[in-house]
């Protein structure tokens, strides 16, 4: 979203103090990202630690929270996972947004200009994602993926 969702500041502001027990002193709006139905925040805490708050008014997906703060518990910490409420839930509502949290990361957000030994790392990350295996509960909804090969790309067994 590149306009400021219409969420008047003072009561994301009491939002992040009452969820997750974070004294904003600066709530900055970034008019970035993908997603038209989102809006997102540079909150800077009384402790001076940054934070990126997603306010979406798009129906939430648990999954995009839940698997991404299952990986990074699982010592995948790559994985940028949303940080929990002081009810330990992963995201909280106003009104009609959904209000998640996330650790702010300084820094270039695309695949352009790396390095060799950064693509090695990210395949190292890749590996370890697959290789782990979800939990039988609580997962249910999550969307899978199927890739099969078709019948073109095998290679001929003559």
């Amino acid at each position: 979203m590149h306009k400021s969702p219409k969420i008047p500041e003072e009561r994301l502001q009491a939002r992040l103090q009452d969820q997750y027990n974070l004294i904003p002193i600066t709530l900055e709006f970034l008019p970035m990202g993908l997603d038209y139905n989102a809006g997102v925040y540079r909150v800077v805490s009384q402790q001076d630690i940054p934070y990126l708050l997603k306010a979406t008014s798009r129906p939430l997906y648990e999954p995009r929270c839940l698997i991404p703060r299952y990986l990074n518990d699982e010592g995948i910490t790559s994985v940028v996972a949303p940080i929990p409420t002081t009810t330990g839930t992963l995201w909280t509502h106003l009104d009609q947004w959904t209000i998640i949290i996330y650790p702010f990361i300084e820094g270039e957000t695309t695949w352009t200009g790396m390095t060799d030994e950064q693509w090695l790392e990210v395949g190292t990350i890749f590996r370890q994602i697959h290789r782990v295996k979800l939990p039988p509960s609580g997962y249910a909804l999550a969307r899978r993926r199927w890739f099969r090969q078709q019948q073109s790309d095998r290679a001929d067994p003559a």
